[in-house]
């Protein structure tokens, strides 16, 4: 597999995770770099872990894996937005319930969620005979790049649009969750 394939495999990998870090940085419009790293670090570890774990694993559940992955990735999504969303309506506006958003219970699944298909990824470059620690290293790189550009401009706009923008990432995240299943549904 040539560099350009996986760069357009990490990029695409990568479109979940990014959405997501657009969320969080509206969630943390006061703490823009702080969440600019937070969210390329988890996105690109679980980027990078998950396509691991599904390279190991194809020979063994690869199918049983890929089958159910949709459904866990809905789930985790629609819980992560359903929370921002709750959370938004149930605090006021001079309480900083924001805080919260970048706490490893908030980012885990949030992380796994976004990077369920980075797992079905493995299982695909166990098959093509993929360079592991060069598809793991354009992976890392090209999350982490998306993510933190993903967070900064997430927070950007939520310095300016408040509570609508943390509404708004909630309902992002649970169209994201509808959207794998309907793509695993219709295939």
């Amino acid at each position: 597999m040539h560099i350009i394939d996986l760069l357009m495999i990490a990029a695409a990998l990568s479109a979940d995770a990014f959405a997501a870090s657009v969320c969080k940085g509206i969630a943390c419009n006061k703490q823009r770099f702080r969440a600019a790293f937070a969210c390329a670090l988890y996105f690109s570890v679980f980027q990078c872990i998950m396509p691991l774990l599904g390279y190991m694993l194809s020979i063994r559940i690869g199918a049983a894996l890929s089958a159910v992955s949709p459904y866990i990735a809905f789930v985790l999504l629609t819980l992560v937005g359903v929370g921002m969303i709750r959370n938004e309506q149930s605090s006021s506006p001079s309480s900083d319930h924001r805080s919260g958003a970048l706490s490893f219970s908030s980012m885990l699944p949030l992380a796994v969620a976004t990077s369920i298909d980075a797992l079905a990824a493995g299982v695909s470059f166990a098959l093509l005979h993929v360079h592991m620690p060069s598809a793991l290293l354009i992976i890392a790189v090209t999350t982490f790049a998306l993510c933190s550009s993903g967070a900064a401009f997430g927070s950007l706009i939520g310095s300016r649009l408040q509570s609508a923008a943390q509404t708004a990432g909630g309902c992002i995240l649970i169209l994201m969750g509808f959207r794998i299943l309907l793509s695993h549904l219709l295939a």
